[in-house]
């Protein structure tokens, strides 16, 4: 329909809406719905170790393997190279994402069509842990919890309830 909208009629009212309030939680009178857009900076300096400056050859050989890594989103994640800075540092970082057997039950939940986290890092991270199981939304977006179905809705409530663990692989 925003497609549509834009592409034949050549208005593009649905894409802003869908920009403004979808994507970044700002209604129409300018005021946003919460402070995401904030948190993410943080997180993401938090995340990442300070970069030192970069040549203008640097960042684009970085934005390349940015893009590599991630097509949809890559030269995003590559533009917000910029926490000089940044006045928090962290107080650890995460250098291994691998669990120990003796870890308590884990769920990763990856999405097929996610742009921004591809199903296959799902995939990867729950093979490093020996306790994981996987849990796949089949389906597009970002974030399957809330955002999805019932039967995603349903599993990890189950889990954090009942301490039910899904076999791994099971797909929604």
């Amino acid at each position: 329909m925003a497609l549509d909208e834009l592409l034949v009629r050549g208005t593009g009212e649905t894409m802003l809406y869908l920009a403004n309030e979808g994507y970044l939680g700002r209604t129409e009178d300018g005021h946003y719905l919460d402070n995401s857009n904030e948190a993410f900076v943080a997180i993401s300096c938090l995340d990442t170790p300070p970069q030192p400056d970069l040549t203008i050859a640097e960042f684009r050989a970085f934005q390349r393997l940015s893009e590599e890594a991630s097509p949809t989103f890559g030269w995003w994640f590559a533009a917000g190279v910029g926490c000089e800075g940044w006045p928090w540092s962290a107080k650890e970082t995460v250098e291994d994402l691998s669990a120990t057997a003796d870890a308590g039950p884990i769920i990763v939940v990856g999405t097929t069509g996610d742009p921004a986290t591809p199903i296959e890092w799902a995939e990867s991270l729950a093979e490093r842990m020996p306790t994981a199981s996987l849990l796949v939304l089949e389906g597009e977006g970002h974030t399957a919890y809330g955002q999805s179905n019932s039967c995603i809705v349903t599993t990890i409530d189950s889990y954090f309830v009942d301490g039910t663990v899904p076999a791994s692989g099971k797909t929604c």
